[in-house]
């Protein structure tokens, strides 16, 4: 009888041990995985926060670019600081004139209208005036702006400038940075965004943003950049 108690106590204390050891090694696997998920999610947030700036970068060095006559002119900026977030402008494109225009005209003609929808700007440049229209419709070979042509310009001496707006836009609602490129829908860049911030030295010039994920909450990743196009404007500092 005592070597059968003492057998059964060896068993059960066995028992327990395997049991202590096999809930010691779930909880380091449990931690591990949870570490590994967490470092998995970090190096996500990572790559998407510098996708998403990497983004930002391009459009802002791209600000003014081909634009330099209207700008100079006043007729548009090439960069904008706004609510919520910031918009540049760029030329896209360069049309020629398939007929002359005269003042108040708003059927222009040119040899190539592709990629000039309702809602896109122009910009009808000559050497010594420019002016900036939005195309109201389109077709084969010709454009309906608004207000209306207001010089005259020959078909060899002017050119239309095709712009390009790109709006960034963070929805603090929904944490959502968003980007949009003239009137069409704005597609997510980043989601889960606690802060992001813009700040813009027409001066310098220089951009710089910083960008925040809700998940990681004290890491800030931030990137700064020249506009070359608006450097190199007479007057401009830097």
């Amino acid at each position: 009888m005592m070597n059968k108690g003492v057998t059964l106590i060896e068993t059960v204390l066995s028992a327990a041990l395997l049991l202590f050891v096999s809930l010691i090694g779930l909880e380091c696997f449990i931690s591990a995985r949870r570490l590994f998920v967490n470092l998995k999610a970090s190096q996500e947030g990572d790559l998407a926060a510098a996708a998403a700036l990497e983004s930002l970068r391009r459009d802002a060095s791209r600000a003014g670019e081909g634009l330099s006559i209207p700008i100079e002119l006043g007729l548009c900026d090439g960069a904008e600081l706004r609510p919520d977030g910031f918009a540049v402008r760029y030329a896209s494109g360069v049309k020629r004139l398939a007929a002359d225009i005269v003042p108040g005209q708003t059927k222009i003609f040119l040899e190539s209208t592709e990629g000039l929808g309702p809602g896109r700007d122009i910009c009808l440049c000559a050497d010594d005036r420019a002016e900036i229209n939005s195309v109201r419709s389109a077709g084969d070979g010709w454009i309906v702006i608004e207000p209306g042509a207001g010089n005259s310009y020959g078909r060899l001496e002017c050119f239309c400038i095709a712009i390009d707006v790109v709006t960034n836009r963070f929805d603090r609602t929904s944490r959502i940075l968003r980007r949009r490129i003239n009137n069409g829908s704005a597609q997510p860049l980043i989601e889960d965004a606690d802060m992001f911030e813009v700040e813009w030295d027409p001066a310098a010039p220089l951009f710089r943003f910083r960008l925040r994920l809700n998940m990681k909450k004290g890491k800030t990743h931030e990137t700064s950049v020249v506009p070359k196009s608006l450097a190199l404007l007479p007057g401009t500092l830097g």
